[in-house]
């Protein structure tokens, strides 16, 4: 479409058409989605379309379209709480455009780069320098439209009830994140899936719908990638025609191109997985592996445990991955944030490093004078109990271009929850035991901390210590 052609566009729908539009579109019971409850969000640039009402529109100009009537101050006054709803119902929101928007930030694939940092695709959106921060509002502007669709519907008017879904650890972007349609979770798992299935397979649509309802893979899928699924499944058994259009069809077809881009001989040039600990023993690894030259900040290509990982085929892995998995041994040299990672530039020699080794290799690494944690998957890694001297274990591992260090000993200066875990159980134990002393002043044990050597306590506890005064 030409440049006039935009502007004729950007003319014909001012901001107050794609208000009531947009509303017409997603909200309203007797639009295209019926009665049922909005509980996900297709703000695909192809939806958009639809939902402008102008014919032939493209994809992409009804993107550039839709975003050409924001500007930062409004946006951020939206989204940053400091503007709220009118005190009275209108006949539309007023702000549903601004949630369309951030529900376009995690959909598109277009102008907003290649990482999953909300402000910053915000940002590249919005055609801005730097990453749009004031997003503090976001999750009180979608609960007040769920709220307003109550009210709505409770004088009789034809909405939609919106089903907010939780907003987990993101407390002020989490509704726009998960409610969007594709999520950055529904592409990653369905990724993962479409790996795994023949390229005809992914590229026929009665083939498709057979794998992805198989119970294997539709345990994996969100209720609105499945409910896509069923959709697209009728739609192919019925015959019926305008199959690409399809929401599903349009996001297989985008990851299908990113892994035909990504085909054997491209990605293996580069490697870098990512491992992280967590679980309350310390003992779950979880593991993110980034294929070829992205940003750090990049989408991996594919996210589990390493159990997961060895199942995967060992044609598609980067060469240094697959042969430390054949052997049963990776070192992982240190990397930011609380990581280990297993790269093929090389590693500075003043790096530390780890050992994850399967379990049935551990009777053949005695000779390197280290302990084993389990972890939950058949593996286990080195760790620091015994203060072994590390000599053995760097020969083991100089192939890697690292040395090896032991996981940080036990330290609670290192990590300060434990002293507020040592005050906690310093207060239980003198709570249990009372006073201890005729002349009322507490006996010396109750306020001793207690330090056990390699302590790993990861409770999900928020503890406030003023004054001997422990808060939960």
């Amino acid at each position: 479409m030409s440049a006039s052609g935009e502007s004729a566009i950007r003319e014909t729908l001012p901001p107050e058409a794609w208000e009531e539009r947009l509303v017409a579109h997603y909200l309203r019971s007797d639009g295209p989605f019926g009665g049922v409850p909005l509980t996900f969000l297709d703000a695909t640039p192809a939806e958009l379309a639809s939902a402008s009402g102008i014919g032939g529109i493209s994809e992409l100009a009804a993107q550039r379209a839709f975003l050409a009537h924001f500007n930062r101050n409004d946006v951020h006054r939206w989204l940053s709480g400091d503007r709220g709803p009118p005190v009275r119902d209108r006949e539309v929101p007023t702000y549903f455009r601004y949630l369309i928007l951030t529900c376009l930030v995690t959909a598109t694939e277009t102008g907003a780069g290649g990482t999953r940092n909300f402000r910053i695709r915000l940002g590249e959106l919005l055609e801005e320098d730097s990453p749009f921060n004031s997003v503090f509002g976001v999750n009180t502007l979608w609960r007040n439209l769920a709220a307003w669709c109550e009210r709505r519907r409770a004088a009789g008017e034809p909405f939609r009830r919106v089903v907010l879904p939780p907003f987990g650890s993101m407390n002020l972007i989490g509704h726009a994140v998960r409610i969007a349609f594709p999520s950055w979770q529904d592409r990653r798992v369905l990724t993962q899936i479409l790996r795994i299935l023949p390229a005809t397979t992914r590229r026929t649509p009665e083939r498709l719908v057979q794998e992805l309802s198989r119970q294997k893979y539709a345990d994996l899928l969100s209720d609105a990638v499945a409910s896509a699924v069923n959709e697209f499944g009728v739609a192919v058994r019925s015959r019926r025609r305008m199959l690409l259009g399809h929401r599903l069809w349009r996001l297989v077809e985008s990851i299908d191109a990113r892994l035909a881009e990504n085909a054997e001989g491209i990605v293996r040039e580069r490697l870098h997985l990512q491992a992280t600990f967590g679980g309350y023993e310390q003992d779950v690894l979880y593991l993110a592996l980034f294929l070829g030259r992205a940003a750090a900040d990049a989408s991996p290509e594919w996210e589990g445990s390493i159990g997961e990982l060895e199942k995967l085929s060992r044609n598609r892995m980067p060469a240094a991955l697959a042969e430390g998995l054949e052997q049963g041994l990776l070192p992982l040299t240190e990397g930011p944030g609380a990581s280990w990672v297993l790269d093929n530039d090389g590693v500075p020699q003043d790096r530390a490093a780890i050992l994850l080794a399967r379990n049935a290799n551990l009777a053949k690494l005695t000779a390197l004078g280290t302990n084993w944690s389990r972890l939950e998957t058949g593996w286990s890694v080195s760790d620091n109990l015994p203060a072994h001297k590390p000599t053995a274990v760097r020969r083991a591992i100089e192939c890697a271009g690292a040395e090896l260090r032991f996981l940080p000993a036990y330290s609670p200066d290192f990590n300060p929850i434990e002293m507020a875990f040592s005050k906690l159980k310093a207060f239980l134990r003198k709570m249990r035991r009372g006073p201890s002393t005729t002349s009322g002043t507490p006996s010396p044990r109750a306020s001793t901390p207690s330090h056990q050597p390699n302590a790993r306590t990861t409770l999900p506890l928020l503890v406030m210590i003023a004054n001997d005064r422990i808060m939960l």
